[in-house]
């Protein structure tokens, strides 16, 4: 009986075991015989050969330097083995797709200059530089009481969209400067901060990289500018781009990512980037007291730290660090944000603030996810302003007192 019931039992495997390596045959044949839609770059005549070698019915090889072509996988694989680069083509799905509540930098423009016209008293747009690549402008709008002769205010800058994909800060800029802008002269504690701060923003640091992953109109992962790493005149994302936030004078030589192709590459040298020189140069004119860069995702707050630091220091630090976050609540509970220091190896931007200007300055990680659905987002805004509008009171009061924080 044992006899049997072993023989059955192996035979049983056997069998199984044949369906499994069939199926898994059949299934592998089926892929190889599905139908494709690849993309290829050409970019010499051997390629251009090679192509019509080994799919001659495309007509359009003689003239075209991209041709967009279905075939099989099996095609696919040769293509490649081949030294040619296809790429799949893929139909977006509307989820992939950037909520309409995100802007355009041509937006962004026009937004600033209705602001500027309609509240020209406290609203001020200057050109403090301008992208690598596209040679794009970057604008600091500056709301403050231009009658006011008080030039021992506090200086605050907000900043947003360090990273191209990081698009949640631009609206979070945007929305506290509308805020401030409509109002100004109803609202008591928003015409003291006016009256008594000197507020700056620069919504969009990096206008190359933000405008890419906008025009794509596409969920994607794009963190640095578009600089020209191999000089060959054109941007090519497997080589060019350097990481904004990895490119600032402190501590940048401790960094690790000295690769072009690395999504974390810091450049060939501190603030090598028009971007990363146009913060540096505005901060040290206005010598800025706060900082607050915005960010995603994460729902956290990261502060900065000295090397030489004292007790002192530190616990200022983190006070305004964990303050701030008091203020933010996450998104799907009533728990609010935490915090956490910042790696001190490599050249952030609210390292170099906190080191070398002396501002109080953090990273604000806003929201769970990098694009956030359309009802979301509204929310994750408020939420994230409510830092900011802490800090304005906070600042008004070390003005008030002649305090420090």
């Amino acid at each position: 009986m044992n006899r049997s019931v072993t023989y059955i039992a192996v035979l049983t495997l056997v069998l199984l075991t044949f369906i499994i390596i069939s199926f898994k045959y059949l299934m592998n044949r089926h892929q190889q015989d599905d139908k494709i839609r690849i993309g290829i770059t050409i970019t010499n005549e051997d390629q251009r050969r090679t192509l019509k070698k080994i799919i001659p019915d495309y007509a359009d090889i003689d003239r075209a330097e991209y041709v967009e072509l279905t075939t099989r996988w099996k095609e696919f694989f040769i293509l490649q083995n081949n030294g040619l680069q296809p790429e799949l083509v893929f139909e977006v799905n509307k989820h992939d797709l950037i909520d309409s509540q995100f802007y355009q930098l041509s937006q962004i423009d026009s937004i600033l200059e209705l602001l500027q016209q309609r509240f020209q008293p406290i609203v001020r747009i200057e050109k403090i530089g301008e992208s690598e690549f596209y040679k794009s402008p970057i604008n600091g709008i500056l709301v403050s009481d231009f009658a006011s002769q008080n030039d021992n205010r506090p200086t605050i800058l907000l900043t947003a969209a360090h990273h191209g994909n990081e698009l949640l800060g631009v609206n979070i800029c945007l929305y506290i400067l509308e805020f401030l802008c409509s109002n100004y002269g109803s609202d008591n504690r928003v015409t003291d901060w006016i009256d008594n701060l000197a507020i700056w923003l620069v919504p969009v640091v990096n206008p190359d990289g933000y405008s890419l992953v906008m025009d794509k109109s596409r969920k994607m992962i794009w963190r640095k500018n578009l600089r020209d790493n191999n000089g060959d005149g054109q941007f090519t994302p497997e080589l060019d781009g350097v990481d904004l936030n990895r490119n600032y004078d402190f501590n940048w030589a401790k960094q690790g990512d000295q690769l072009p192709n690395s999504n974390y590459y810091a450049g060939a040298f501190p603030f090598s980037e028009s971007e990363a020189q146009a913060i540096r140069d505005l901060a040290r004119r206005e010598k800025f007291k706060f900082h607050l860069d915005f960010h995603s995702a994460g729902e956290m707050i990261l502060y900065p730290r000295k090397l030489s630091s004292s007790t002192e220091d530190e616990n200022k630090m983190i006070s305004f660090a964990r303050e701030l976050a008091d203020n933010i609540s996450k998104l799907c509970s009533i728990a609010r944000y935490g915090i956490a220091p910042l790696n001190m190896n490599a050249g952030q931007c609210s390292s170099w603030m906190f080191n070398e200007v002396g501002a109080l300055s953090v990273i604000i990680e806003a929201g769970n996810s990098f694009f956030p659905e359309q009802h979301d987002l509204n929310r994750i805004v408020e939420e994230n302003a409510k830092a900011a509008f802490w800090l304005f009171d906070r600042a008004l009061k070390m003005q008030l007192e002649d305090d420090t924080l």
